[in-house]
Formats: C-alpha cells, sequence, structure tokens
C-alpha cells in the first residue's frame, strides 16, 4: 500500500477511534489505542520525505494541494517542514507533469492521464488496469503496465518474454 493510501486510512481510523462515526456507533478507544494511532501517523509522515511523497501522490491524482491537513497530525515544531516538504513535492510533480506535455508538442501524441477505480482502490496515471483486487498505473507517460496472473507490473517497454514480464525500467 503506498504511503499516501497508508496515511488516508490511518486518519480515516483515528477519526473513527475518536468517536466521529455516524450515530456514535463505535465506541470510544483506549487512550493507548489512541496514542498508539498518532504515534504511527507521526513516525511515518511527520517527516520531510513523508510529507514530499505524500505531496507528489495528491499532484499525481489531480488533488488540491493541501498540506495543512497532512500536518494537522505533527508536532507543532514538525508542521512548517512538513508543509513546505508536501508542497515541494506536488509542486515537482505538477512541473514534471508539465515538462512532459511541452516535450511531446503541445499534446500531439502524449497520452491523457486518467484515473481508475477498482476493488475500492484509485489509481490515477496512464495505461491503468485493474487485477486480483489491485489497481496500478504508470508514472510516466511513456510507460505501460502489464498484467500478469493476479499482478500489474508497470515501466518502460514492459513486454512479455517466455511467459514472464520484462521491463527495461519498473515503477
Amino acid at each position: 500500500m503506498n504511503r499516501a493510501r497508508h496515511f488516508i486510512l490511518l486518519l480515516a481510523t483515528a477519526a473513527l477511534l475518536a468517536g466521529c462515526s455516524p450515530m456514535g456507533m463505535v465506541p470510544k478507544p483506549s487512550k493507548e489505542l489512541m496514542d498508539a494511532a498518532r504515534e504511527d501517523i507521526r513516525d511515518n509522515y511527520c517527516d520531510y520525505d513523508g510529507a514530499f511523497e505524500a505531496g507528489t501522490n495528491a499532484a499525481r491524482a489531480n488533488e488540491a494541494m493541501n498540506g495543512k491537513n497532512h500536518a494537522a497530525f505533527c508536532d507543532k515544531p514538525a508542521r512548517g517542514t512538513v508543509i513546505r516538504a508536501y508542497r515541494a513535492g506536488y509542486e515537482a510533480e505538477k512541473e514534471r507533469s508539465a515538462n512532459y506535455a511541452r516535450a511531446a508538442g503541445a499534446g500531439q501524441g502524449y497520452p491523457k492521464k486518467e484515473c481508475l477505480e477498482a476493488y475500492g482502490e484509485k489509481a490515477c496515471g496512464y495505461d491503468c488496469k485493474a487485477v486480483g483486487g489491485h489497481v496500478k498505473c504508470a508514472y510516466d507517460p511513456g510507460h505501460s503496465c502489464l498484467v500478469r496472473f493476479a499482478g500489474i507490473v508497470c515501466g518502460l517497454n514492459c513486454r512479455e518474454e517466455f511467459g514472464e514480464v520484462k521491463c527495461d525500467e519498473t515503477e
């Protein structure tokens, strides 16, 4: 599971655990459980790398840039760094995508990003595929995805050779 999806699930779990469920159907969790959920969020998402990746993934999914939500569960001293890293990841991905469009001659022959939802998952990118409970898209427009049994492989120049998927570069 990618870090952004893991982060969203943790936020949803924390909200449910905090008693924010519809009609109060979930009992209030113990203090220990809430502390463990907060610690997991801080350990995995309250650093530069985690925030940068979350910003990159938000841009790839064409979501609005919102680093403040990402930083809300982090300690106050780290929030500024987390917001800056999220913004840097988001803007770097948007610039990378724009560069691909310019290099392809303002969209001529340039594949459009697509989003695919299946099995309760959503992925956005290029040449999206769904199989065996998973959804995956290539990050780069020149890459493709191949389905092999219950897995999806995306990368540059992917092909099937002797019953195996081979790519010059995998994602």
